[in-house]
């Protein structure tokens, strides 16, 4: 998820989850734009983490347990709609 237009799309108009330390933003998209049936996007603050290498390294970590559990995202939600979400660590 890189498009600026589409964060902030998500964070208007998406719904929100909270499960400790993350807070995940969600939105179902009626008609896939691309292959894609998952977007997936991750922050970490800078409040919380003052260090670059920090928060580069939570969400190197981040991002290699959705790669790992994206098979059951897919499987989870219906092949006519895409999920995009953001997940952040607060």
């Amino acid at each position: 998820m890189k498009s600026k237009k589409d964060i902030d799309t998500l964070f208007l108009s998406g719904k929100s989850v909270f499960v400790f330390p993350f807070k995940v933003y969600y939105r179902l998209i009626e008609q896939p734009t691309d292959n894609e049936t998952v977007v997936f996007g991750v922050s970490v603050p800078k409040k919380i983490f003052k260090r670059a290498v920090d928060r580069n390294a939570i969400k190197r970590k981040v991002r290699e347990i959705y790669r790992v559990r994206k098979q059951e995202l897919k499987t989870t939600f219906q092949p006519d709609k895409r999920l995009a979400y953001h997940a952040g660590l607060y």
